[in-house]
């Protein structure tokens, strides 16, 4: 983490996260009367030269589509939507369809969809699988109370969930196939933290899945666009 400082107050921060060749800026933040003054860029500049110094040759990160100004930020410096999230919440009292009315009509080749936690050896395959970044999942265990379900059929793994009791849910979740998306999120909602009456959960890249429980009663917190792009050193 890097922030920027005027006369002992922070004005600009920035945090971002090394997973090998990629970068991930986890924040960048600017004081309101501080900005447009070149602090997000500089601190964009200097985030990218120490990134690259440690072998990092892309960088990527979230922002609202509505943030003109971030995006326009962003752009100048290389990086272009890749994907779209979506936060969703679910309530503990919201009721999808029942099993039996699901759509069903793989079921019988491919046998039940079975829930699991995942172990440490399975992370590459995992990772691969559902297109995360190398060694986030070992980065995700390290937080205290965290694990990672993955969803299976006949041994195919048919989703994931990156869950942390801190989140009251997961972050992420992947459910390429939308025909899962009603089964898998009614099975994560065991994984809401006790009192806090809702399941969160971020969906990232499957678009189908994210409207299709919106659709059957969960609700949006946000969503946000992925940029990624070469690495570039931002001018001072």
């Amino acid at each position: 983490m890097l922030v920027h400082e005027v006369d002992g107050r922070m004005v600009a921060w920035g945090r971002v996260q090394l997973f090998g060749e990629e970068l991930y800026v986890r924040h960048l933040l600017v004081a309101g009367e501080w900005r447009r003054r070149g602090l997000g860029r500089a601190l964009m500049g200097e985030l990218a030269a120490r990134a690259r110094a440690r072998g990092a040759v892309r960088w990527r990160l979230n922002v609202d589509p509505r943030n003109e100004v971030a995006l326009g930020l962003y752009r100048s410096l290389g990086l272009r939507a890749s994907h779209r999230l979506w936060a969703l919440r679910i309530a503990a009292s919201a009721r999808f369809p029942s099993e039996g009315s699901l759509p069903a009509q793989r079921d019988s080749t491919r046998g039940p969809l079975l829930r699991r936690v995942a172990a440490p050896a399975e992370d590459d395959a995992v990772e691969r699988r559902f297109e995360l970044l190398p060694g986030f999942l070992a980065r995700h265990r390290s937080r205290r109370g965290a694990s990672v379900l993955v969803h299976e059929r006949s041994g195919e793994l048919v989703a994931c969930a990156a869950c942390d009791p801190f989140y009251s849910g997961a972050f992420p979740v992947r459910i390429p196939d939308p025909d899962e998306a009603l089964r898998v999120a009614a099975s994560l909602r065991p994984m809401a933290t006790p009192g806090r009456g809702h399941l969160q959960i971020v969906l990232e890249r499957d678009e189908a899945s994210a409207e299709l429980l919106l659709a059957s009663g969960a609700t949006l917190n946000f969503e946000t666009l992925h940029l990624v792009g070469a690495l570039a050193v931002a001018d001072r």
